[in-house]
């Protein structure tokens, strides 16, 4: 790399050695290159190097690199190496300049026989200086997410606290025991009902998501039957099922053994099927299919007769927010959080979730989890 030139010391200080010469290139690399006698002390330097320690050469061929570093662990293993003309390579060197100012330099150093050292390296104290701009950076944004949640959490709080009153007063004032309602008001309390149950849904799912938030990807791993977690959830559906005239039917082969988190396996199925219900005719049906697989696991699939999804959005519709631009789904309240839910929930699970649909006739999603290994 570097030859046809050799540098002459001043009376009384280091040399650089015979078996190291160096041309104009290695004066204008923009490498640090600088060479050491065995004692470790500087013999050569070139520009790149004396910029970076804001020391000139003369000054550095009257210092030993150990006198550059503080820490002391670090400088007796950098005087042994050199002293015993070990090699190495990619070693994080931290030295001090002039000013004070800590410089780090990655380094490689290849012994010269008997005569010194030479060491080659970079300049990383950028780097490290972005990456801990970067790091700051992170946790400035984790703590706005974190005020954000627990916002989002305290908000829907105080708004699902004054509906659960004012859904006492609608089913009570729709039972008839405040008087005889005409058929006309009867239908006007329907519409409140049915908008205060969307509002709730809404909600719910701004709470769940926040929950998550918070919660990141903790599991509560136990043995359970899938079957009665799908029974949990059809129950948790129920009464909206049978509000929209939607039948729910489950078709489980045997016994569905899993070793997963209840709760979050739970909430997965819920919001299937609440959007297989809600998105569904009236007088449709939703039949829940599963199967233990023959590798272990299990495989559940939700399908509905309802207004199905367009070939363009089968992947948009797994993302936060999204939300199916169609006339029907107006009608009902979402945060277009649901789904994005509960891929995640499954996918924390070790599997995922994967949908086939055909716009006007219905959806089929298929939950896939696989046995842990």
């Amino acid at each position: 790399m570097c030859e046809d030139c050799s540098t002459t010391g001043l009376r009384g200080e280091p040399t650089l050695p015979p078996e190291l010469t160096l041309t104009g290139e290695c004066q204008a690399a923009p490498e640090i290159i600088f060479s050491l006698t065995p004692e470790g002390r500087f013999a050569y330097a070139n520009p790149a190097a004396t910029l970076l320690l804001g020391r000139s050469l003369e000054e550095l061929r009257r210092l030993r690199l150990a006198e550059l570093t503080d820490n002391g662990a670090e400088s007796e293993e950098l005087a042994s190496d050199i002293a015993l003309g070990r090699p190495f390579s990619g070693r994080q060197l931290t030295l001090r300049g002039r000013d004070g100012r800590r410089v780090r330099i990655e380094a490689s150093a290849m012994p010269m026989a008997a005569t010194g050292t030479l060491v080659i390296g970079k300049d990383v104290t950028g780097r490290e200086e972005q990456a801990q701009q970067a790091a700051a950076a992170d946790q400035e944004l984790r703590s706005l997410a974190r005020i954000k949640d627990d916002f989002m959490a305290m908000l829907s709080h105080e708004l699902r606290t004054p509906l659960t009153p004012l859904r006492i007063y609608l089913e009570v004032l729709l039972a008839g025991k405040a008087g005889p309602l005409t058929n006309q008001q009867r239908d006007f309390l329907t519409i409140c009902l049915k908008r205060l149950d969307d509002e709730q849904t809404l909600i719910g799912n701004l709470l769940d998501f926040s929950r998550l938030r918070r919660e990141g990807g903790r599991l509560c791993r136990e043995d359970i039957e899938l079957r009665q977690v799908l029974d949990q959830a059809a129950d948790a559906i129920g009464y909206e099922a049978k509000r929209q005239g939607v039948t729910i039917e489950m078709r489980l082969s045997g016994s569905l053994p899993f070793k997963g988190d209840r709760e979050k396996l739970c909430q997965v199925f819920i919001n299937l099927l609440s959007n297989a219900v809600r998105f569904n005719r009236r007088g449709g049906s939703v039949v829940v299919e599963g199967a233990p697989l023959p590798e272990g696991g299990v495989r559940v699939s939700v399908t509905d007769t309802g207004i199905g999804i367009s070939e363009t959005e089968l992947e948009q519709i797994f993302e936060h927010f999204y939300q199916v631009d169609k006339g029907l789904t107006r009608q009902s309240a979402g945060t277009g959080i649901g789904l994005s839910m509960a891929r995640h929930l499954a996918r924390l699970h070790g599997g995922d979730i994967t949908v086939e649909s055909k716009l006007g006739e219905g959806s089929t999603f298929t939950v896939t989890l696989p046995a842990r290994t």
